[in-house]
Parts: C-alpha cells; sequence; structure tokens
C-alpha cells in the first residue's frame, strides 16, 4: 500500500478545474505503477524513461524498496545511476531484471546496460 504525494501550484489546478471539470491530476509515477510496473515480478528494477530523466523503481520479493528519480544527460549518465542503484543497494546483477520503459523495443540505452547487466528488456 502506496500514496503519491505530490503538488501542482494553486493557480494551475483551478485553471486546468475551470477548462475540465472532470479531470483528474495524477502524478506520472502514479500511472506507471497502475498500468505500467509489474509489480508481480519480485526482483526487478524497472525504470520509466523520459527525456532527461529517469524514475527508477527497485522492487525485492515484490515490495518496492527504492523509488528515485535521477537526472541524466547521456547514455553513460544513465548507466551509472543505474549501476549506483545496484551497488548502494547491493543488488546481483544475476537475479535482478532491468524493465526499462517509456522507449523503443531497441534502444541504446539497453544495448549499452547489457554490457554490464544481462538481465535487461525494453517494455
Amino acid at each position: 500500500d502506496m500514496v503519491n504525494v505530490f503538488s501542482i501550484p494553486p493557480a494551475l489546478y483551478g485553471a486546468l478545474k475551470h477548462l475540465y471539470p472532470d479531470l483528474i491530476v495524477e502524478h506520472h509515477l502514479s500511472y506507471f505503477f497502475s498500468s505500467k510496473a509489474n509489480i508481480n515480478m519480485t526482483q526487478t528494477v524497472q525504470v520509466w524513461v523520459r527525456p532527461t530523466k529517469m524514475d527508477v523503481i527497485v522492487f525485492t520479493n515484490g515490495k518496492p524498496v527504492l523509488i528515485n528519480t535521477f537526472p541524466y544527460k547521456s547514455t553513460e549518465d544513465f548507466i551509472y545511476y543505474i549501476l549506483h542503484v545496484f551497488e548502494q543497494l547491493s543488488l546481483d546483477a544475476g537475479t535482478y531484471e532491468v524493465r526499462l520503459f517509456n522507449t523503443n523495443k531497441s534502444t541504446d540505452l539497453q544495448t549499452n546496460l547489457q554490457r554490464y547487466i544481462k538481465l535487461v528488456k525494453c517494455c
């Protein structure tokens, strides 16, 4: 059970509600959790890829143990943060699968990350 707490400026929220009365404002990670992330996978690092940021969710034994956002400018930055997460949480690269979301099926990020972690999939 989790609650995702975030905020937007009140003036923006008021303007959006005025234009779209039935609007439900939702954080992008709420969408990721409800529609994309596979919480049934017990040992995974799931990454929502954005143009300059990556949202990383680590599941151990089916429970989220880390939810964090990292900025990146290059493929090397991207790989650094993934490997840093593995190191800091003492994750086994042979056990944990990395799943990349919101990216093409075949991607430079996936190809380069597979040099260090074998279980990498794009979803």
